[in-house]
């Protein structure tokens, strides 16, 4: 573990594949289910915000559930995150093959091989609870599902409603096991509480006492936490190791790829340019819009032709540029240049950038005559010294960057092409933990480096339509926001509270990383 202190005055059917974060089209189909009884189940599990189950019937094609978040069955799919080529990985995929083609008894000898190379991870001994029982071995089928649950197995609503259980789930001892989830994930659970009031270093030792357990437990290969008090970063660690073939320990100078940090560095870009009036923002709620698009124009808007002003819809928002010199974005390039023309028709966009993200960086390239990554150098990174922090990435800095790694703890291979540009921004906690300790409520009438105290109260009212996370904290008794994401296996968590001028910024290399880093940063701040 590496340690840095900053003074005072610096102040898973089977859970066997990845899945894709992005919506795409599915095919639901009702073959292979048990009955009308799960039938049932599934409409009732519908009902609460759980996805129909998919099958894939073409193991080589790649299926996407209807509901990303909570899915019920996991589909073989490609994503932004490749697969990986390591024994375990190679092993998956013909596990996938053959428990698709219904050819059982062998799949549950690659699932025995995979336990092998994977014993402390859950899924594996899912997967062989699954194939046994459709071979109806029902007592070695119940063994593997307990000992799933002993290595962290909690999904309850899976368990209960995979067709592949079936030929168990009426024993008492299956009843016993969903108990035993029940419980376990009772103790694990995060208690809301009052925000914390101890000093720093009291909170910073909890956090390097328990983050190596939480990193241990969900089966994170490293992790960097950041500390943002009284609006200023007051300390990092690094735990673990940017990747597992390597061992190379983290540390607080690590690279991660962090593409969700666009969408805070297009937010206050915004917000900058409303602060230097070139950008208005008005409420359009749009009742009748398609789920899952953000409409973004780039049509004159028709109330206004004198003016020509263009109006970029954000969500709710609409942001109206009133600077009569500005340039249509897609005459500039940088991130968007997959925009369309200004006398082009409305773009319906999939909502994969949630709230209009690239609409928010079209408004602050057309207003400001920038690239979106040189407005940022500019406006943002130097002001605070943001030296760590880059859209591409140099070449000296390549071994200093965290590899990603699946659910079964092997490299991801990350997708060499993208929708948009943010996939290249790197950066480090510190630096992310930097521009956190700007984006708090200022006591002084003096307007902050970034943004005034408007601005900052801005982005607490209106964060989630720029995609971030904004809502009152009824635990803590304030306003929160938060940032989260993980892209081919690297992930991040950035939450703070503006008028208590608290944060913390966790980064971690590893998918099943968004449960440890939500209690770490609870751990940090406490609230819900």
């Amino acid at each position: 573990m590496a340690t840095r202190i900053y003074p005072r005055s610096m102040r898973t059917c089977c859970a066997r594949v990845l899945v894709s974060r992005r919506p795409r089209q599915v095919a639901v189909t009702a073959r292979g289910l048990a009955g009308a009884g799960l039938l049932g189940a599934l409409v009732v599990s519908a009902a609460v915000g759980h996805s129909a189950p998919v099958r894939n019937e073409t193991p080589q094609q790649a299926a996407y559930p209807i509901n990303d978040e909570r899915p019920i069955f996991y589909p073989r799919a490609t994503g932004r995150a490749r697969p990986g080529d390591a024994p375990a990985d190679r092993l998956l995929r013909e596990f996938m093959d053959l428990h698709t083609a219904m050819k059982y008894e062998r799949a549950a000898a690659i699932a025995e091989q995979l336990v092998q190379l994977r014993p402390d991870h859950p899924d594996t001994h899912y997967n062989v609870a699954c194939v046994l029982a459709r071979l109806h071995r029902i007592g070695d089928s119940l063994s593997a599902l307990d000992r799933a649950i002993d290595v962290g197995w909690r999904d309850i609503t899976h368990a209960s409603l995979d067709p592949d259980l079936d030929s168990i789930r009426g024993q008492r001892r299956f009843a016993k096991l969903l108990q035993k989830i029940r419980r376990l994930t009772a103790v694990e659970r995060i208690e809301p509480s009052p925000m914390r009031a101890d000093s720093w270093p009291q909170i910073a030792d909890d956090i390097a006492r328990r983050t190596p357990q939480l990193l241990r437990r969900y089966r994170v290969p490293g992790a960097v936490v950041a500390l943002v008090q009284d609006g200023e970063v007051v300390w990092t660690a690094g735990f673990g190791v940017q990747d597992l073939d390597t061992a190379r320990p983290i540390n607080d100078r690590t690279l991660f790829s962090v593409p969700a940090a666009s969408t805070l560095f297009a937010a206050i870009g915004a917000l900058q340019q409303h602060e230097q009036g070139r950008l208005d923002f008005a409420i359009a709620p749009e009742p009748d819009a398609p789920v899952g698009l953000t409409v973004v124009s780039y049509r004159p808007a028709s109330a206004e032709p004198a003016n020509d002003r263009r109006r970029w819809r954000v969500g709710r928002l609409t942001l109206v540029a009133r600077s009569e010199t500005h340039r249509p974005a897609s005459a500039i390039g940088g991130w968007v240049s997959r925009a369309p023309a200004p006398e082009s028709v409305p773009w319906l966009a999939c909502n994969d950038l949630p709230h209009g993200h690239l609409a928010t960086i079209a408004a602050v390239e057309a207003v400001s005559g920038q690239p979106f990554a040189a407005y940022c150098r500019q406006q943002i990174f130097a002001p605070l010294g943001l030296d760590e922090t880059w859209f591409e990435l140099p070449g000296e800095a390549q071994t200093r960057v965290a590899i990603g790694h699946s659910r079964l703890s092997t490299p991801v291979k990350p997708a060499r092409t993208t929708d948009h540009g943010s996939s290249s921004v790197y950066a480090t906690a510190g630096d992310l933990a930097q521009l956190l300790a700007q984006l708090m409520f200022q006591p002084q009438p003096q307007s902050a480096t970034l943004l005034n105290n408007s601005a900052v109260m801005t982005l607490a009212r209106f964060g989630n339509e720029f995609g971030l996370r904004s809502s009152f904290d009824k635990a803590a008794g304030a306003v929160r926001i938060e940032l989260a994401d993980v892209v081919d296996g690297v992930g991040v968590l950035m939450r703070w509270y503006p008028q208590s001028q608290r944060g913390v910024v966790v980064l971690f290399n590893g998918e099943s990383g968004p449960e440890a880093a939500l209690r770490i940063a609870h751990l940090a701040l406490g609230g819900r």
